[in-house]
């Protein structure tokens, strides 16, 4: 159910393209960088929760690489690009 506080996060991210942030040259720049200081600090065991996952780029990613992932995302929209 949708909280009304909820509702412009929900009407930005409708509109908004969160899939190519991530994918343009600046975004693929904080998504390497992110990446390297979450490897840094998992372990072969680790299991990763991701709050607010977007459209799950990383947990795609740590998925691939053989970490059980969780993840929970708000805005329903960002959720058509699961891979």
């Amino acid at each position: 159910m949708e909280n009304k506080d909820n509702h412009y996060i929900i009407d930005f991210y409708n509109h908004y393209d969160e899939d190519s942030r991530l994918a343009s040259q600046h975004g693929s720049m904080e998504f390497l960088t992110a990446m390297h200081y979450i490897e840094k600090y998992l372990t072969p065991e680790s299991r990763v929760l991701e709050i607010g996952a977007g459209t799950g780029r990383y947990s795609h990613a740590l998925a691939r690489q053989g970490y059980a992932v969780d993840a929970v995302e708000l805005v329903e929209h960002n959720t058509i690009f699961t891979r």
